[in-house]
């Protein structure tokens, strides 16, 4: 969600709670939220986990990498799905 679009509805709807969901095909719809706020950040990111999952930002070998390091976002918990379809090997 790019944040000048939420600083401009938030502008136009007073009063009014956006939020900013996000979740991979992989997950059960949404995976993170982040609740935007008036006068807010020059980003909106991607938020916290929902209850019942975690997130996490793996390196190459798997690892975890440092505060606002690149990385693979990588997720954990019940809002997952077990595989996919016809290809148990994923």
């Amino acid at each position: 969600l790019p944040a000048e679009l939420a600083q401009q509805t938030l502008a136009r709807l007073p009063g009014a709670q956006l939020y900013n969901l996000y979740g991979p095909t992989e997950a059960a719809i949404d995976v993170t939220h982040w609740t935007c706020r008036p006068g807010g950040d020059s980003g909106v990111p991607i938020g916290h986990p929902i209850d019942n999952l975690k997130t996490h930002i793996l390196g190459a070998g798997l690892q975890s990498v440092a505060p606002r390091a690149a990385g693979e976002l990588y997720l954990g918990g019940i809002g997952l799905a077990r595989g996919y379809h016809r290809r148990p090997a994923l």
